[in-house]
């Protein structure tokens, strides 16, 4: 981190890669330790957080996996009730 200058927010579009970095952040293990164990290196990580690279479903599920996550389809919740 330089001198004077605060962390960068997380930037990206995909709220998953949020919540990612956000049980990263819980865990008692080191990030790269984390992020290895995935097959990622700590750069693509960064790629995602900032935007600027567009995770690949499987590359997202191997990180929920070593975090003791699953990444599941849920319906949209809508305002009209479906009988």
């Amino acid at each position: 981190m330089k001198i004077g200058r605060p962390p960068s927010p997380v930037r990206t579009g995909l709220p998953l890669v949020n919540e990612l970095a956000q049980a990263i952040r819980k865990d008692a293990r080191k990030q790269t330790d984390i992020l290895a164990a995935a097959g990622l290196s700590v750069n693509v990580f960064q790629f995602w957080k900032r935007g600027t690279h567009a995770p690949t479903l499987t590359s997202l599920a191997a990180l929920a996996q070593v975090l003791g996550y699953r990444i599941t389809l849920q319906p949209e919740e809508s305002s009209d009730e479906q009988s």
